[in-house]
Parts: structure tokens; C-alpha cells; sequence
């Protein structure tokens, strides 16, 4: 038995040995073919990016759940690292607050109104949802060109992967990919291949395969249309749609040059946010290649260009205020400017700074009160400054950099919106902050802007409109506050028979206000 075990020990380390060699052949005869995107998933490097170098796949298709083909393990391979990696993984810093201006978000390309509330990170200033922030790939600090480069790299291999992008040449562009769109008046979505090749989009029911059908078509460049295309569709147009697929959509409208022909609408799921930005990127190119191809026979209406900044002179714009005919004031991120109207071509100093605010984000004169108020600073403060004063020291601004005194209004921080209207002989100011509208009075006896009700909301506040008896401001609704008794009650009346629909449709849709216009002067019907 002692005999029997050891000849049974040799052979199986003969077995072994055998089996290395076999190994180390069949290691040295397959070749090592470049690494390539999955093609039953698209998602996108950044992905990939954020791993750590350690735990990232030697082929990139292993970070998107795809498996692959084992190859026999040799010395080699254990001290080799993976052809194509990159490491950075550096959170963003965000924080939320209100938007101050329209933005679109990086993440859904879903416009963020201004007055809502969006998450922005520190140092990289990536603006996006607040419910899109957890999609937002690790790559603080990292430039958009380069991670551009890095998956543009990676795609162009010998073998094509499911997203195929080329920018070498945009009359030629070409893009595939899987993608859904609407069933034919039925619900659902149905998954199809669509190809990109130059301007036009082809819809097959299966991938490259000779037996394919062209189920559909769509000219992003025809002669006598204009096509648009939409990051963002509202549940109103796809009713049958959930709304936890709605940001994923983009919409293709075609607009013919004349009211004979129908319009075309298409619309496009993608399985992930980084697919829909690069398919809406490479759309969009390819429609402004035609715009910018196109003979301009049909030349837009222009008007004269007062104020052109570039180089120095260039600077963040938030709002500006014609102080009289020849002054031109301009609220920037930079701070407080003014410039003479016409520009001279000769002058090479445009702007000429004013001291004593910050970041400056709305200006109103009120010529009555002899009084400009703006909201400017970090903490968006409410400012009054007198008129006279401001006037003086704008003269002196071509010269030196005046400073002008400044007075809070009632201490008001954190104002985003402010509008000032007369109702009954008395001027009311309504500013609004993160969750409440403050509504002031001004006593001609002091001078000053007194507060008088303090109206909670439960969203942001993002327009106000004076009315003979009051004001409407929108927030979650439209809600109109008497000047006499400060009752709040909602504009559109639901008993009201003529408005039931546009108050069924509000409710249906998730819609919410985002302005309010004077339609008639007052007094009219």
C-alpha cells in the first residue's frame, strides 16, 4: 500500500507538470487582442474611472458586469497591469442652495429653473438635481476634455462596441447603440438599434446582422425642415410613461417650413444617463453641422450690439439696469460695473468697477422713492442705496473706483427674488428667501421699507406679479395675498368652471409655477 501511494504521488506531480506546460503553450499562443467596450450594456467609462486601480478590470467591459474569456494565468500576467485604466476617484463637495439662474443639469440634462433648489459642488461648479447628485461619477477636478479623450480612445478599437462615436470628421458622424421608443399606440417601450451615419438616424429591430428590418427613419437635416432636439420631456407628453424613466428621454421634433405639412415627434430611451449625453451630444452635432453648412438665406432679425465683452473685459452677467440713456450698469459675479453708452471702439477700458458690493444678482430703480435696490454678496443681502449717491459715484467711476454706501433692508439674507409694485397709493416690496415671501411696506416718514407679513411656503418662491389688490407670487401654486387683510388663498379657483381644466391639468402633470405675467393694465376686464 506504501508502494502503491508514492507511485500515485509521482504520477500526479507528472500530471501536474504536464498540465503547467500546456499551460504556458496555450498562454503564448493566444493573442492579446486590445480591450473593448461591452456590447449587451453601454455604460460609460467614467465607471471604470472611479475603480481602483487594483480592483480595475484589465478589459474595461469587466467593470459594466460583462464576463469574459479566462486566459490561463502565468508569471506574467500576475506582474503585468491592465493595458487601458485610469484612477480618479475625488468626491465632489456639494452643497445645495437655489439656483440663481436657469442651468441645466450635468447628470439628466433636465433644465433646472431658477428659484429651485440644485446641488453644486465646491470646486468643479458641476450643477445638477438634487435627486441626480448620487449619479454624479467621483471626478471633482478631472476636465471634461479629458475624460473626452479617454473614452474616445478606448472606442476606437478594431472591434466596434455598442457606442460608437467618431468626432474625426461630423459630416461622417457615426453612432450605434440600443436604445427604446414608444410602441405604436400601444404601452410600452420596445429596444431597437439605432444607428447614427451622418444626418440620418436608422431604427433596426436587431443588430448588425444581414436579416435586420429598417423599422424606422429620421432626416436631422432635411431641406425644407427645422429639427430640434430636447434633453427633457414632461410627463404631459408620455402619459403612459413612468416617471422614473421620464429623465432618461430625449425628444426629436421636426418643424416643417410650412403649416401644409405635420410635424414629426420622436422620441428615444437610453438604458443609462451617460448614453442619453452622449447620444443627445452627438445629435445635437449633427444638427448644428447642417445650420452652419446651410447658405443663411433666411438671415434672423439683429439688432445694433451696444456692448461686446471679451478678453479682460470679459465678466459673469446676472442682471443689468439702464441708469439713464448714456449708463448701462451691470450686476456681475465679478461685482458692480458700469460703462458709457456707445461704446467707443477706441476705449479699451469697457467696464469701469465699483467698489463697496459683491456678487451683485438683481437691480431696481425706484425713481419715486429716489432709491435702487439690489441683492448682491455671498449671503445675498437686500440692499437700498440712494439714488442720488449711486449717480455720483458712477460718475466718478471712469476715473478711480468709487466706493457707494449701502443699507440692508430690514436685515434680509438669503433673497433670491425681489419685486416692487404700488397698491392703493402705498409702494409694497415682497422679497422672497429659501421657504418665505416677506412683504414690506415703505413709510415715507422714515424713509425705509418696514416689514408688514411674513408668508411660509412650502417650495421656493419663483415669481411675484403686483395686481390692483394685491400681489400673486408662485411657489408649489399660484396664490394671491390681499394688501388689506393678508389673506392667502390660491389663484386659480377650482370652482371655477372656465379654469377646471388648467387646474386638473397642474395637478396631473406635476407642474409648478415658474413665472406670472401682466396680461391687461388694470381696471380692465
Amino acid at each position: 500500500l506504501q508502494q502503491r501511494l508514492e507511485q500515485e504521488k509521482q504520477r500526479s506531480l507528472g500530471l501536474q507538470q504536464q498540465i503547467s506546460q500546456l499551460k504556458a503553450q496555450l498562454y503564448s499562443s493566444v493573442p492579446h487582442h486590445e480591450s473593448t467596450m461591452p456590447e449587451s450594456q453601454s455604460s460609460t467609462v467614467l465607471s471604470a474611472i472611479v475603480m481602483s486601480p487594483s480592483q480595475q478590470p484589465s478589459s474595461l467591459n469587466e467593470a459594466h458586469g460583462q464576463g469574459t474569456q479566462t486566459t490561463p494565468e502565468s508569471p506574467q500576467s500576475l506582474t503585468r497591469g491592465p493595458k487601458e485604466r485610469m484612477h480618479h476617484n475625488i468626491p465632489h463637495r456639494f452643497h445645495t442652495g437655489i439656483c440663481m439662474r436657469g442651468a441645466k443639469c450635468a447628470v439628466c440634462l433636465d433644465t433646472i429653473h431658477f428659484g429651485r433648489q440644485a446641488t453644486k459642488c465646491h470646486e468643479c461648479k458641476a450643477v445638477c438635481h438634487t435627486k441626480c447628485a448620487s449619479c454624479l461619477p467621483s471626478t471633482c477636478g478631472l476636465p471634461s476634455q479629458f475624460v473626452e479623450h479617454f473614452r474616445m480612445s478606448v472606442r476606437r478599437k478594431k472591434q466596434m462596441s455598442v457606442m460608437n462615436l467618431s468626432a474625426d470628421d461630423s459630416s461622417n458622424l457615426q453612432m450605434e447603440g440600443w436604445l427604446k421608443i414608444p410602441r405604436n399606440n400601444k404601452m410600452g417601450w420596445d429596444r431597437r438599434w439605432c444607428t447614427l451615419n451622418g444626418c440620418k438616424l436608422y431604427i433596426y429591430d436587431m443588430e448588425n446582422k444581414e436579416d435586420r428590418t429598417l423599422c424606422d427613419e429620421f432626416d436631422l437635416c432635411p431641406e425644407d425642415r427645422a429639427v430640434s432636439i430636447h434633453s427633457a420631456v414632461t410627463a404631459a407628453e408620455l402619459i403612459h410613461t413612468a416617471k422614473t424613466d421620464l429623465p432618461y428621454i430625449i425628444k426629436l421634433e421636426s418643424h416643417p417650413g410650412t403649416t401644409c405639412w405635420p410635424g414629426r415627434t420622436l422620441h428615444l430611451m437610453a438604458p443609462s444617463f451617460p448614453d442619453k449625453q452622449h447620444w443627445a451630444a452627438a445629435l445635437e452635432v449633427a444638427v448644428v453641422t447642417d445650420n452652419m453648412d446651410q447658405d443663411g438665406d433666411e438671415k434672423k432679425l439683429r439688432g445694433n450690439v451696444l456692448l461686446k465683452l471679451d478678453g479682460s473685459n470679459r465678466v459673469e452677467i446676472n442682471t443689468s439696469l439702464l441708469l439713464n440713456d448714456r449708463t448701462l450698469l451691470l450686476g456681475c459675479e465679478e461685482g458692480l460695473f458700469a460703462t458709457t453708452l456707445p461704446v467707443s471702439k477706441s476705449n479699451k477700458k469697457v467696464l469701469s468697477k465699483i467698489g463697496g458690493v459683491g456678487s451683485v444678482f438683481q437691480m431696481l430703480v425706484l425713481q419715486e422713492v429716489d432709491l435702487m435696490l439690489m441683492i448682491a454678496g455671498i449671503e445675498r443681502i437686500l440692499y437700498s442705496v440712494d439714488l442720488k449717491h449711486l449717480r455720483t459715484k458712477v460718475a466718478q467711476a471712469s476715473v478711480s473706483v468709487p466706493t457707494i454706501q449701502s443699507r440692508a433692508v430690514q436685515g434680509l439674507e438669503g433673497c433670491h427674488l425681489f419685486s416692487v409694485g404700488k397698491v392703493d397709493d402705498s409702494l409694497y416690496l415682497c422679497a422672497a428667501t429659501l421657504n418665505t415671501v416677506h412683504v414690506l411696506q415703505y413709510n415715507n416718514k422714515t424713509k425705509n421699507f418696514s416689514k408688514k407679513q411674513d408668508i411660509q411656503t412650502t417650495e421656493t418662491c419663483s415669481c411675484v406679479q403686483f395686481t390692483s389688490h394685491g400681489f400673486i407670487f408662485g411657489s408649489d401654486k399660484f396664490f394671491h395675498v390681499s394688501h388689506t387683510t393678508g389673506q392667502v388663498t390660491e389663484f386659480l379657483d377650482k370652482t371655477d368652471t372656465s379654469l377646471a381644466f388648467a387646474v386638473f391639468g397642474a395637478s396631473q402633470c406635476d407642474s409648478f409655477p415658474v413665472a406670472v405675467l401682466k396680461g391687461s393694465p388694470d381696471g380692465s376686464a
